[in-house]
């Protein structure tokens, strides 16, 4: 053989070898031509906590009231997720 790309004629059984490999070339091409696409885009898993953003801007306050204790405090929260 002169050049690599020379197919050994002279090996018995290469024929039956190159239809097999033919066939099953062409056998899983058109499986995966027929196999339908995804009709939904892949799944986005949700985080495992909430992507939230929370602020105190003041510092709590305790009082008394009514003879029991109250606390008062403020926070600002926002949901920086899509869910």
């Amino acid at each position: 053989m002169n050049s690599p790309h020379e197919v050994n004629t002279a090996r018995p059984g290469w024929k039956r070898i190159c239809a097999v490999w033919l066939l099953a070339t062409a056998f899983f091409a058109i499986a995966a031509a027929t196999t339908p696409a995804q009709s939904e885009p892949a799944h986005t898993p949700k985080p495992v906590a909430p992507p939230l953003d929370i602020v105190v801007p003041t510092d709590p306050t305790a009082f008394k009231a009514g003879g029991k204790w109250h606390l008062v405090y403020e926070l600002q929260v926002a949901n920086l997720g899509k869910w």
